[in-house]
């Protein structure tokens, strides 16, 4: 890796065409708190250097073992550890700067760091940026600020720039004996001394007020005269600066205002961002803590919700207060319609697809049970214009209580199976209005209590709800879902239940692919859904009509509910690196949705149909392959101006059943790529860890720029190329994502694969983080240290 010796960890540039002003960020920070031992646990602190000959002296005496002068590149803001703290519990860094240099016009052009940069929504007419970075930036992070008036032209100007940085206002709204302490500077022997000094301090004094919302304490400090070596001249400043940083030391001490070094840095990155985007809104650090982890809007209803359950069973007080409390402390303190009663015994009862099978058509045959005679005919039609159903619907709701139970609810937990499969069953009621009904929470946004005729706002803005009642007993039951999304108008009435009635969502949903597209994103909101299967029910062949009305009007309200050609206009709206398949066959003849005699016909269509061994295989693979998935094992490493990625591709699920599978089908070559790059041969087999019976494969791949799509594909046989799960996605999501840039925790407290194999992982990844000795310390760090 090439190493950096640039200095400044901030610039500020200000385009010569444009005259907006750019602020850079360097990483000259990151680095710096790379250099730490224990960078999680060491605290440390800030003192910010003021001027420009008096201030470039003043700091070769009072760190003389960081050779100020003879290393480095130097920028207008410039920051360094002192060398003689790096081992202590509070390192103590430093940065110096000249409030007189003008802006740079031109931007960083350097390979041996990463520069960040963002646009400043602000104009810097009234006031110098450097002067807002002082003052909303730096001064954030700074214990002592020392400035050194000599380096002023006169004493007007002095004041003048102190009055201008409170003006702009701290950026710090709340614990203002945490602000930072102003030391000024003046020699014995320079432009200050005899009645300027006098005139300083009365200014000073007329001031106060104002410097008071900047700064928490100001005091003026008279260096020694020539007459003693620069080096005794600057040891009482060295240890004023000293005692200053103790107290304020102990001061966060107090207020639990201690930073460790990764938690700074994150934040200063943060607030240069900030910055930035403004300079009138206040810097708040708890809420910047909690980006990428944010409290979830809806969690106020959640907890109104659980205390009014608690009211009404008359729950124990201590019992709901010990379990919201420590709910609060685990999120504070962390470490980081086609086929639905087919889809509810599949996904939510589990049961194999066999039984599957068997159930729905045992349920079929015994539900539509009528002569196809003439009077048969008649007697159905009697009872459908006296009903309003063709079928009695006591037959179904008893065929649906043996098959589901009569007694489970549907959002409730399933004994003997694993959580996690989300399953969400279409319906309609009045009004018009779509509904689902789902086993999981998801957004409180479409959440209802119940169905109603008026058309809520909710509904307005997604065009369907999700019906989740308040009160416990009126949650609806496995049996009244499977009854209601098989309630199909004419031969069902709809099904009544406290949150209302309904009947089958096949009106509302022709083809629920979409619909459960948009559940994903509001679940999983910024992933990517790697495959959607659409099973269809037939496809039934077109005959030419007459040309009148009646029948055109027909064909238009046949075609409303024509689930193929809803999947076609899906498919040609979505991007084409969507999964998206569909599993259909096509028929000779249109089948009435009771003639249960022709489930054996349609199962016959399918094995016959040209396309069915490939739609499978095809489906088969998307399924396979979307077990892959890729994960960073260390942060993005910027080097000579691209960016070095080492990660590895894993398989979530039993990954020998995932190679076997593979390798009944693709019994050829296969090869994990990146866009035109091989990354490496899969072997299937042979990849899998012997130890944990994980799969892993190690790759290394350079980019442009994290922030760029990427994909990480499969290619199988005949070259054929398909992508693994998450992609197109850029790094800088996957490092978002697990927590590589997320220095105060994650909600999952960094438990979810983090499980660590001594088989698998290299050994610099379970190799412990050792620290290096403390050596001698000195008075000030032996201060701080008890």
């Amino acid at each position: 890796m090439a190493t950096c010796d640039h200095l400044a960890c901030v610039r500020h540039v200000e385009s010569e065409r444009t005259g907006e002003i750019i602020l850079e960020d360097t990483g000259r920070f990151w680095r710096i708190i790379q250099e730490l031992p224990d960078q999680a646990i060491q605290t440390p602190q800030l003192a910010l250097f003021i001027g420009t000959n008096a201030k470039d002296l003043a700091l070769k005496h009072i760190f003389p073992q960081n050779n100020i002068g003879r290393r480095g590149e130097r920028g207008n803001i410039n920051l360094r550890l002192e060398t003689g703290s790096i081992n202590h519990d509070a390192p103590l860094l430093f940065v110096d700067s000249s409030p007189f240099i003008k802006n740079p016009t031109e931007r960083s052009h350097v390979l041996c760091h990463e520069t960040i940069s963002y646009t400043a929504r602000w104009r810097s007419d009234h006031y110098a940026v450097i002067d807002v970075l002082y003052a909303r930036l730096l001064f954030l992070f700074s214990d002592v600020i020392c400035v050194f008036a000599d380096d002023f032209s006169s004493i007007a100007a002095f004041l003048l720039r102190l009055m201008t940085w409170a003006e702009i206002g701290s950026a710090m709204a709340f614990l203002p004996e945490l602000r930072p302490r102003l030391l000024i500077v003046v020699s014995e022997e320079g432009t200050f001394s005899g009645s300027p000094y006098e005139e300083l301090c009365n200014g000073l004094q007329s001031c106060w007020m104002q410097l008071s919302n900047t700064f928490s304490a100001v005091k003026v400090f008279r260096l020694a005269g020539s007459d003693l070596s620069p080096m005794a001249r600057h040891q009482r400043l060295q240890l004023e600066i000293r005692s200053q940083i103790e107290e304020m030391f102990d001061l966060r001490q107090k207020n639990h205002m201690l930073l460790s070094a990764l938690h700074t840095a994150s934040l200063f990155a943060m607030a240069l961002e900030h910055t930035a985007r403004s300079i009138s809104q206040d810097f708040n650090f708890i809420t910047a803590s909690r980006i990428h982890n944010e409290v979830g809007s809806d969690y106020l209803g959640h907890l109104q919700t659980l205390i009014g359950l608690s009211q009404s069973y008359k729950t124990e007080y201590d019992s709901v207060a010990s379990l919201i409390a420590s709910t609060i402390i685990m999120d504070a303190y962390p470490p980081r319609m086609h086929r639905g009663l087919i889809a509810l015994a599949k996904f939510h009862l589990h049961w194999p697809v066999d039984r599957c099978s068997k159930t729905f058509e045992s349920l079929a045959v015994r539900c539509f049970q009528r002569s196809k005679s003439v009077l048969g005919l008649l007697k159905a039609a009697i009872k459908y214009a006296v009903t309003d159903a063709i079928y009695d619907e006591a037959v179904i709701e008893d065929l649906v209580k043996e098959t589901y139970g009569s007694t489970t609810t549907f959002f409730s937990n399933t004994p003997n199976t694993v959580p996690g499969t989300r399953v969400a069953v279409t319906a309609m009621t009045h009004g018009s209005q779509r509904i689902i009904f789902t086993n999981y929470n998801g957004s409180a946004s479409i959440l209802m209590d119940r169905a109603s005729c008026d058309l809520s706002p909710r509904f307005q803005d997604t065009g369907y709800i999700a019906i989740r009642p308040k009160e416990l007993h009126k949650e609806p039951l496995l049996w009244q879902v499977a009854r209601a999304t098989s309630a199909a108008p004419i031969f069902f009435k709809p099904v009544r239940m406290a949150a209302g009635d309904f009947w089958d969502g096949a009106l509302g949903f022709p083809n629920p692919t979409e619909l459960a597209t948009w559940e994903a994103s509001r679940l999983w909101p910024g992933a990517v859904v790697d495959v959607a299967i659409s099973l269809g029910t037939g496809e039934e062949p077109k005959h030419p009509r007459s040309t009148n009305s009646r029948n055109r009007l027909l064909d238009a309200f046949n075609l409303l509910l024509d689930g193929q050609l809803e999947f076609l206009n899906m498919k040609m709206r979505s991007r084409p690196e969507q999964g998206l398949l569909r599993l259909n066959s096509r028929l000779t003849q249109p089948i009435r949705l009771d003639d249960a005699e022709s489930i054996q016909v349609q199962k016959h269509f399918v094995r016959i149909h040209p396309s069915a061994p490939q739609d499978i295989v095809d489906a088969a693979t998307a399924l396979l392959l979307s077990n892959f998935y890729f994960s960073l094992d260390r942060p993005v490493r910027y080097d000579l101006g691209v960016y070095y990625c080492e990660g590895s591709i894993r398989c979530r699920g039993d990954s020998y059943q995932v190679a076997d599978a593979l390798t009944e089908l693709y019994a050829s070559q296969i090869e994990f790529v990146v866009e035109a790059e091989v990354l490496s041969r899969c072997e299937l087999g042979q990849d899998i860890c012997s130890v944990c019976h994980r799969y892993r494969k190690n790759v290394s791949f350079t980019v442009r720029h994290p922030s760029d799509p990427i994909t990480v594909s499969i290619r199988l046989a005949d070259r054929v190329t398909r992508k693994i799960s998450g992609f197109p996605q850029s790094l800088s999501w996957f490092q978002q994502q697990q927590g590589f840039s997320t220095q105060f925790g994650t909600s999952s407290h960094d438990t979810p694969g983090q499980i660590r194999c001594l088989g698998c992982t290299p050994h610099g990844e379970l190799r412990p983080h050792k620290r290096r000795g403390d050596g001698d310390l000195d008075r000030y760090s032996k201060r701080i240290r008890r």
